[in-house]
């Protein structure tokens, strides 16, 4: 009886120091509970423990190194990781501060950069794509216009309407009286 492709890639993981190996590890984070029964069976907990596993060993990997890889438990992978994790911020504590400062300030500069950089690549590629499709409208054929020219209407001038000033009114008045009155 040969083992299963699971088994053999559980085996698989230890005794393995390469980089190439490291794509291994099932990408789903957790089997999902089988919907027909309440209890887990034994294959969902195996299936289980061995993502818990996988998932372990590369942050193992990612933390400690592959150098240090032994036939390692799950279990005493997460005391080495937990022990590495608490000597860190304990370094991390010891640090004067303004040393913190310069650093934080140093990755936000850094940060900043890049974010400047991509933005100038972006603009750049931008303005590549305008350049190619201006040489295509270019080179594509001149469409000659047929018929007539179509023109818009004009709009006709507007009516303006003369209002007669007051004061000719007021002199037609004093007028009429000198005519009709002296």
């Amino acid at each position: 009886m040969s083992p299963s492709g699971d088994q053999k890639r559980a085996r698989g993981w230890r005794g393995h120091s390469s980089g190439q190996e490291k794509s291994r590890c099932p990408r789903s984070v957790l089997p999902k509970l089988p919907e027909c029964s309440p209890v887990p069976s034994k294959a969902w907990e195996d299936k289980l423990l061995e993502s818990l596993n996988c998932k372990v060993l590369d942050v193992y990997r990612q933390c400690v190194g592959v150098q240090q890889e032994s036939n390692l438990g799950t279990v005493q992978m997460l005391t080495i990781i937990e022990h590495q994790l608490d000597e860190l911020l304990e370094n991390l504590e010891r640090v004067p501060q303004v040393k913190i400062e310069q650093a934080e300030k140093a990755k936000e500069k850094e940060r900043r950069q890049r974010l400047r950089e991509e933005k100038a690549k972006m603009q750049k590629q931008l303005q590549e794509e305008r350049l190619q499709r201006a040489q295509a409208r270019a080179q594509a054929e001149i469409k000659k216009k047929r018929g007539r020219r179509l023109v818009f209407r004009s709009r006709p001038p507007a009516l303006k309407t003369k209002e007669e000033p007051e004061n000719e009114l007021l002199d037609k008045e004093k007028e009429e009286q000198l005519f009709f009155f002296t």
